[in-house]
């Protein structure tokens, strides 16, 4: 065989692999694309359930009203920041109108999850620390707050422009009141438990539970969105980059299912093709800055912006012409 025919056959075995790792691909994120198409179904479901819940609360007692305001506000607490923020706070105001000191707790429970979630720490601060006094609180709302904590100390550490500003709590105390008053076969038990595993190098531990958790949660759920997210980032520990993708796929099929509009996963996974694919890099990219943006929370888009401008300018120095990259 003459060097010229061993070229011509070595670029082509070239290109045969490209396109077969280029179908692969596609097949990896078929499922995810075909999800995001069905948004418009699935965000049209949502609404119709909240107004249903809205026309039900009209008809109710004080008590009555205090409940499905309250599952309004959860409704719309991944969905839209505003509104889930007027439901909570309308859910406080009938909680001190009726003097139910557990359902007032409860609210500001909620609210300052809400405002950790949307990254107003200094609001959360106060909310969970001056609003509340732990040691009043009913055992049956204990856990949840404690949880709410301990996301809000976890997710204030990273941010260090209003760190300063902010109570945080003893974090080995928070986390031994939480697992002395929480449900230990409650998922929030298994959250707060893989994220400090994890985040502790306990990489073994978090995999085995996170993966026993994923097990028995129906992948079209909103906690397998969850959950499905702490994998991927157990697999990044472990270097198991391929599995690792797959775990953010799914993460960001059951964010779409559910009309999640606050997410990381479909981010990620922009953040992680913007060499290798830059066309859907790009469009991933479009849709979590646009989803954020209908959230209308200010931490998230902010965030996604400075990713975005990096694939931005990679995308106007190829001439506007994602196509032309290859998969790989």
């Amino acid at each position: 065989m003459n060097d010229k025919l061993s070229r011509v056959l070595f670029l082509m075995l070239g290109v045969l692999m490209l396109v077969s790792c280029s179908h692969k691909d596609n097949s990896m994120f078929s499922g995810l694309d075909y999800q995001m198409s069905m948004s418009p179904t699935y965000d049209a479901k949502k609404l119709s359930q909240i107004e249903s819940l809205k026309l039900i609360s009209r008809d109710l007692d004080r008590n009555g009203q205090f409940r499905t305001l309250m599952r309004i506000g959860e409704e719309y607490e991944s969905f839209q920041f505003d509104s889930s923020l007027t439901y909570f706070s309308a859910a406080l105001q009938v909680a001190r109108q009726t003097g139910g000191k557990d359902d007032i707790d409860l609210a500001n429970i909620r609210l300052g999850r809400l405002y950790t979630r949307a990254g107003h720490f200094l609001e959360a601060n106060t909310t969970l620390f001056e609003r509340i006094d732990p040691s009043s609180l009913s055992p049956a709302i204990q856990g949840e707050y404690y949880a709410a904590v301990l996301k809000s100390a976890g997710d204030l550490t990273g941010n260090s422009g209003v760190y300063d500003y902010c109570e945080l709590p003893d974090i080995d105390q928070a986390r031994k009141d939480f697992y002395s008053s929480a449900d230990p076969a409650s998922l929030m038990y298994a959250e707060v438990k893989i994220s400090e595993m994890l985040y502790g190098d306990r990489l073994l531990g978090a995999d085995s539970l996170c993966r026993a958790i994923l097990a028995r949660i129906p992948d079209s759920d909103r906690d397998y969105a969850m959950f499905a997210w702490y994998q991927s980032q157990i697999c990044e520990y472990l270097g198991q980059s391929q599995e690792r993708m797959e775990w953010l796929v799914k993460s960001a099929e059951a964010d779409m299912i559910n009309s999640v509009k606050d997410y990381a996963s479909l981010t990620l996974i922009a953040q992680s093709l913007m060499d290798i694919d830059m066309n859907r890099s790009f469009r991933y990219y479009v849709r979590s800055f646009n989803d954020a943006t209908s959230y209308n929370a200010k931490l998230r888009p902010w965030q996604i912006a400075q990713s975005f401008n990096q694939i931005q300018q990679a995308r106007d120095f190829a001439g506007g012409k994602p196509d032309n990259f290859l998969f790989m």
